[in-house]
């Protein structure tokens, strides 16, 4: 694409140079008429607004170059935050849950390596309510982080208590982080329970 912008500024730069040359003499031929006069500035007046049409159509490049690096930076940013978190990470299907990513903790979580969750459904590891599941997943939004607690049942491990907090991302797919409900937690949400009720 650079390359491609250096061969039209180069041709553009032959075309107006050959331009300026000829104006010269034929400006000063003798019997030059009114209408080849204005022919010829006119030739030079639109071969100077593709230069300029040019010259902004760089800018506009540059910009979108900027723009793309800039993304690619945050992106790669966000898949190493993704992938390094401690908390498990998956990314789903929001019809039928199927794990189009997981990160290490959740790899770990689960029992499963990274490569073979990719594509299986997350409900196999529920340890009951999938349609509860899957209903609540469907419903999430981008607008706010959705949280309800459900069983998971590792691959051959115990089944462990965890808190979903879901968030819809663009399109058809949905973030999930799984956050083992401790003994703690569970105290610290009996005890934020009662003093709401009271």
């Amino acid at each position: 694409m650079t390359h491609s912008f250096h061969r039209i500024e180069d041709h553009l730069g032959t075309v107006l140079q050959r331009l300026s040359v000829l104006e010269i003499p034929v400006a000063a031929a003798p019997g030059m008429t009114r209408d080849l006069r204005r022919c010829l500035r006119g030739l030079h007046e639109v071969a100077q607004e593709l230069d300029r049409a040019f010259a902004a159509l760089k800018d506009e490049q540059a910009r979108l170059r900027a723009d793309a690096e800039e993304a690619e930076t945050t992106t790669f940013r966000a898949r190493k935050l993704f992938g390094e978190s401690p908390n498990a990470c998956l990314v789903v299907r929001r019809e039928g849950a199927a794990i189009a990513e997981a990160n290490i903790a959740a790899s770990r979580l689960l029992n499963v390596s990274q490569r073979h969750l990719i594509g299986k459904p997350f409900t196999n590891f529920l340890q009951h309510d999938r349609e509860v599941f899957l209903k609540q997943l469907r419903r999430t939004t981008q607008d706010a982080a959705d949280q309800w607690p459900i069983a998971v049942r590792p691959r051959e491990r115990a089944m462990v208590r965890v808190l979903v907090t879901a968030v819809a991302e663009s399109g058809d797919t949905a973030a999930l982080r799984l956050t083992p409900v401790t003994a703690e937690s569970v105290e610290i949400e009996a005890s934020e329970s009662l003093q709401a009720a009271s």
